[in-house]
């Protein structure tokens, strides 16, 4: 820190651009950059030019990137996971970190400063791994991050924005389960969507890929682009989103425009059935592109959704379009002040939407295409105490024929309360050795705007197996506090053991359940298919003894006969050994690895079988 290593211009006046770059070429290997500084290079000035460009496993500590002519670091198709700790990427006449090539390893940014570029502070070319932990986004000119869907998931809370940033998504899929935060930095953060973006896969533990949003969050479509949101493809590529607002910190989907218009955007658009989505507390503003009768800021199709105490207006044509055979649940939304129907349905099943306030729309307040199917309107307020007007008898708004409407609400009706826990839906035990045991925190937090009184807490499968040792009792968890719940595996015979913790609550969704797993394995018996149950999914445990010297026990689950390859890297991505590439039929394995022939240090072991690939750590400690 004291004796930096300098690279800079000769000049007394230096300059960006006084020099080319540092250029790490795709055949160089393990190069390091610790307490260093690279300064006013990047004379080419172009789009992937930079003052340092990385196309091989290199490893960048402590040091300073700054007054490139182009990009401070330019990363191309490096042939390993790359980690960038502790540096300052600022000044650069382009972007900070240009990330360019398509490669199938991971990046992590973590505990940097990246500010005063004059493009983005992080640029993604395509959509590869990216990990953003306790990173520093300040002064870039174009804005903090411009990156894709599937990447959002690795841009943590912890991370620091200037007020009123905005995140750049282009358009693509989400593959795996996301969670979209609202960066707790008291600064207001916007998503920035500019082209359709689609939620599908069966990544999840559930079985679909969710897009998880906190409160708080801002959404912006693009209106240049009309973009969409899509839930779910068809039901072999399901998908679901759950948005949970909360009175105070309500989720909002919006136009990016300063001077928004109905239909800058077209749609949050809920395909799959089979899983259910849920929006909770949104405001859903200024969406319905388009001119048919199809056009809307809401679109249902044959899906699962719940809508509670969500705002849908301003849309260019209907606020809500329901269609095929939709299982909704829809309750104290504000639908209004939508330059169609508020809602248009086009269903071969009925369904009810009671206890909405519809008012104010330019078409129907409920528009019912089908004659052999009815709607159950009622108890909504529909702007006048007098009723509906259409086939109602009042001035408010218009219903159709095959919508029920009596009784109505003489008044606006009040959003509700929401009692919600929310928790993980699988907690891994990890391997043990047969009568020994470990242990794990469950926490579970109310999500609710009103308080949740945990009545039991128990396991209701596996009670040999899995004990809890704390916070079994009765409980009440006000709103946006945690209650844990310690759970210990005992490890008594060799297999795979399941669990079930039952949560009863008066929560919405009680009894709420959690998944418990944990590897029983012998200290000299190796585990097989002969000894132990078929598991019923794939999973790589943690290697034990961990740290380990110099050997280890690593153990992998298959439900299928599979080929399965197991590969150990170092920190600098490099692959150090493989001590599994055969094919193994289903069941529970161990191999043993021994890492005799390596320094001690940090190192990765990845499982590939199949379609499952896994990673976890490992420290050998000479």
């Amino acid at each position: 820190a004291s004796k930096p290593i300098i690279f800079t211009s000769a000049s007394s006046n230096p300059q960006p651009g006084d020099w080319n770059d540092i250029y790490i070429s795709s055949y160089a290997s393990g190069s390091i950059f610790d307490h260093t500084e690279i300064k006013y290079g990047g004379s080419a000035g172009g789009t992937t030019s930079s003052g340092l460009a990385i196309n091989s496993p290199t490893t960048i500590s402590n040091s300073i990137i700054s007054y490139s002519k182009a990009n401070g670091i330019y990363l191309g198709g490096q042939k390993a996971n790359m980690i960038f700790s502790n540096i300052t990427v600022e000044n650069n006449n382009r972007n900070g970190f240009y990330l360019y090539g398509n490669s199938s390893y991971s990046i992590k940014i973590e505990n940097s400063k990246i500010k005063n570029n004059t493009e983005y502070g992080v640029y993604c070319k395509y959509d590869r791994e990216l990990t953003v932990d306790n990173a520093t986004f300040s002064g870039n000119t174009s804005g903090p991050i411009t990156l894709y869907p599937n990447q959002v998931k690795g841009l943590l809370s912890n991370n620091t924005f200037d007020n009123n940033s905005k995140i750049d998504i282009n358009g693509g899929t989400i593959k795996s389960d996301s969670y979209w935060n609202d960066f707790h930095s008291g600064q207001s953060v916007n998503y920035i969507l500019h082209d359709n973006i689609t939620v599908r896969g069966t990544d999840g533990n559930d079985g679909v890929t969710t897009l998880e949003i906190e409160s708080g969050s801002v959404l912006k479509f693009d209106p240049s682009k009309h973009p969409y949101l899509q839930i779910g493809y068809d039901s072999s590529h399901p998908g679901k989103i759950i948005a949970q607002g909360t009175a105070s910190k309500p989720i909002i989907f919006t136009s990016a425009s300063s001077n928004p218009q109905p239909g800058d955007w077209q749609n949050i658009n809920f395909i799959t059935k089979d899983f259910q989505s849920e929006l909770r507390y949104c405001k859903i503003l200024y969406g319905g592109y388009g001119s048919s009768s199809y056009s809307n800021s809401i679109g249902v199709s044959s899906s699962s959704l719940k809508l509670y105490n969500n705002t849908i207006q301003y849309s260019g044509n209907n606020g809500i379009y329901f269609s095929g055979s939709p299982d909704i649940d829809i309750k104290y939304n504000e639908i209004s002040h939508n330059n169609g129907d508020g809602v248009y349905a086009y269903t071969s099943s009925d369904f009810n939407i009671t206890d909405n306030n519809i008012l104010n729309n330019n078409g129907y307040g409920v528009r019912n295409t089908k004659s052999n199917v009815i709607i159950d309107a009622s108890n909504c307020f529909w702007g006048s105490s007098s009723g509906p007007a259409g086939v109602g008898p009042g001035t408010g708004d218009e219903v159709s024929n095959y919508v029920t409407y009596d009784p109505w609400a003489l008044e606006s009706v009040s959003q509700q309360d929401t009692v919600r826990l929310s928790m993980p839906t699988v907690v891994d035990f990890d391997s043990v050795i047969v009568g020994n045991s470990n242990q794990r925190i469950v926490k579970i937090t109310n999500t609710g705007n009103k308080s949740v009184q945990i009545t039991k807490s128990e396991i209701s499968i596996g009670n040999i197996d899995f004990t809890i040792t704390n916070g079994s009792g009765s409980v009440i968890i006000t709103p946006n506090q945690t209650h844990e719940i310690t759970i210990k595996f005992n490890s008594d015979e060799i297999g795979i053991k399941n669990g079930i913790l039952l949560i009863t609550s008066n929560s919405e969704t009680s009894p709420d359940s959690v998944k418990l797993i944990g590897y029983s394995f012998s200290d000299t018996t190796a585990l097989n298919n002969e000894t132990n149950k078929i598991p019923t999914e794939f999973s790589l445990s943690q290697n034990y003894p961990n740290p380990f010297n110099p050997e280890t026990k690593i153990n992998f689950a298959l439900p299928k006969s599979s080929q399965v390859k197991i590969e150990v890297f170092n920190a600098l991505g490099q692959r150090v050994a493989m001590p599994v590439n055969q094919y193994y039929q289903a069941g529970v394995h161990q191999v043993i690895f021994n890492g005799s022939n390596l320094s001690s240090g940090i190192y990765f072991y990845r499982i590939q079988a199949g379609k499952f690939s896994a990673v976890r750590k490992m420290i050998l400690l000479k």
